[in-house]
């Protein structure tokens, strides 16, 4: 297990020395007069590379942390038996559809609010971010409003520690969150911001 850990980590880091190369440094070198750029010669292939390299590291994260995946959808599948949870939608004018990826232990979680009319008023989004080892749940993939963020590398890190779950006390809009780079949820936790809370991820 502690071999498939360093896989998909250092796919990840390869993976960003890759965009590095392929954004900021081919960039840089701009093409000197009435000559092709001096990377022009391997983008292409890089690119391609990259783009497998990204899959590979992906999956190689999916599987690494399969019991989790499955423990959340089993979470989010028992809201189909849920009558209590049923009952409080329709009060308000909702049903619900909860999709989930081809694998029980998928990392793809789609839940949507469907209205009388049969229309989707509002979706939970599961984004997954293998850098950060962690899973957004939010209701747009670019700006949010984050509702909710599942941290496995800290479960990794201490298995005693349930608060791995960080629930936003207030949806937080975030723009391009899903190229963020630093634990911005550990932040909003801290004591002097309080904007969301560790806690143990279950159904309740």
């Amino acid at each position: 297990m502690d071999k498939l850990l360093d896989f998909h980590e250092v796919l990840v880091v390869t993976n960003e020395a890759l965009e590095l190369i392929a954004g900021f440094f081919y960039e840089s070198f701009k093409p000197v007069e009435k000559k092709g750029h001096p990377l022009d010669v391997v983008y292409n292939d890089l690119m391609d590379t990259l783009e497998k390299a990204e899959v590979e590291a992906f999956e190689a994260w999916e599987t690494f942390y399969a019991d989790n995946f499955e423990k959340i959808n089993e979470i989010f599948d028992s809201l189909n038996e849920d009558e209590q949870f049923k009952i409080e939608l329709l009060t308000k004018g909702y049903t619900f559809n909860v999709e989930f990826g081809e694998y029980s232990h998928s990392s793809t979680i789609v839940l949507k609010l469907i209205n009388n009319k049969g229309e989707t008023d509002e979706e939970l989004v599961s984004v997954n971010k293998p850098s950060l080892n962690a899973t957004i749940f939010a209701g747009c993939i670019s700006s949010g409003p984050i509702y909710f963020v599942i941290d496995y590398k800290k479960m990794l890190e201490d298995p005693d520690d349930k608060k791995l779950c960080y629930i936003y006390r207030e949806p937080k809009e975030h723009e391009d969150y899903e190229l963020e780079n630093e634990k911005f949820w550990e932040t909003d936790s801290q004591k002097s911001i309080k904007k969301s809370y560790g806690t143990n991820f279950d159904k309740d």
